[in-house]
């Protein structure tokens, strides 16, 4: 995190708060006790941040510059962690969708050489089944032949060489019963029959074994119980824009009308992220009353924007997706904070109008009036 350092010899000039001792008993900020030895008495914020950085302890330096930073700087700071999360976000999905065109294409060439597989193995069967049936023709018709030359030769035999023969073949047939049970020809009809059989047994248990081997099919996908989420995607989708125009609007015109408009929508999204912004911008305007008509003033909490801010920038770095991680986001938003705080980074148009910070060079004078 050394390159976080680079701020060291700049002024973080939009700090509402200059010292921890500040932060702390005006700012609502609570140290917590491990930091302790880190934070010297009168320490400037800026200090202790760079204590923080060193310590690789990204995370708490951005909440100590989320309670410090001026209120409407902070919103802004806000908005660039967002507007850098969602082009991180559009960037994942645009790889997801090179990535599953990849994987579709690989499926379909792996598809395509299983369904020609199949096709070599079952021309490969129908070829064997041929090819027995061509033996089985073959043997039949040698059955057939030689059963038709016996009976020629028989028809010529005379009565005592038919008498022989006779006796001849019911000797042959009563050894035959004696060593296999049958009769010459029925021993070999049998022989054939297993044979045939034997040869059907082996390509039913090869077949059982392919599909054994077979990887399963997969799960149906459980369905999504809509009870999980009573909102429409697409609502929420819309609400959540409007939130985050609604916060750039207010950090062009933090006026009590945007603060209410803020404060409306983020009481729908309460839990989403941009909810959180755009309450935070309705906390630091200021003043809790704002929408009552009798012109009350009821003066925000100490440190509650501050949080807010802290909370809606950990949404940012924790939401899912993206092609970072979260101590990679806390580094890149702790950057943008203090591009911001030093004066680097600032609006110079409605936001409706331009959607990229200027790169006009103001004086330090100029930019904490602005932010002011």
């Amino acid at each position: 995190m050394s390159d976080q350092l680079n701020w060291m010899n700049q002024h973080l000039i939009l700090l509402k708060y200059k010292t921890v001792e500040e932060l702390v008993s005006q700012g609502g900020y609570e140290l917590a006790p491990k930091y302790g030895p880190l934070c010297k008495p009168g320490m400037s914020v800026e200090d202790f941040m760079t204590a923080l950085v060193r310590a690789n302890a990204i995370r708490d330096a951005a909440s100590v510059l989320a309670y410090a930073i001026h209120r409407r700087a902070g919103v802004w700071w806000g908005v660039c962690c967002f507007r850098k999360l969602y082009a991180e976000l559009a960037e994942a999905e645009k790889k997801q969708a090179e990535q599953a065109k990849i994987d579709a294409q690989k499926k379909e060439e792996e598809a395509a050489a299983a369904a020609a597989a199949a096709k070599e193995k079952a021309k490969e069967e129908e070829a064997q089944a041929a090819e027995a049936a061509a033996q089985e023709k073959k043997f039949t018709e040698m059955q057939e032949a030689a059963a038709k030359r016996i009976a020629e030769v028989k028809s010529k035999f005379t009565p005592e060489q038919k008498k022989l023969y006779d006796e001849a073949r019911a000797r042959f047939d009563a050894e035959c019963v004696k060593i296999t049970g049958l009769p010459v020809m029925a021993f070999i009809n049998d022989m054939v029959k297993k044979e045939a059989e034997s040869e059907a047994a082996k390509q039913s248990l090869k077949q059982k074994q392919e599909k054994k081997d077979a990887p399963p099919p997969a799960p149906p996908e459980a369905k999504a119980d809509a009870s999980d989420d009573p909102m429409p995607p697409e609502m929420l989708s819309q609400l959540k824009q409007k939130a985050f125009e609604i916060t750039c609007q207010w950090v062009v015109d933090p006026s009590a009308e945007n603060s209410i408009t803020a404060d409306n929508i983020a009481n729908q999204i309460e839990d989403e992220p941009e909810g959180m912004l755009a309450r935070t911008a309705f906390w630091s305007y200021g003043n809790l009353s704002v929408a009552e008509k009798d012109g009350s003033n009821v003066p925000v909490p100490a440190g509650l924007a501050a949080n807010g801010l802290r909370t809606a920038l950990l949404m940012a770095m924790l939401t899912e997706g993206g092609l970072y991680s979260l101590p990679e986001r806390a580094a890149q938003y702790l950057s943008l904070g203090i591009e911001i705080a030093c004066g680097r980074n600032n609006w110079t148009a409605p936001e409706t109008e331009k959607n990229t910070p200027s790169g006009t060079e103001e004086t330090k004078e100029e930019v904490y009036r602005k932010w002011k």
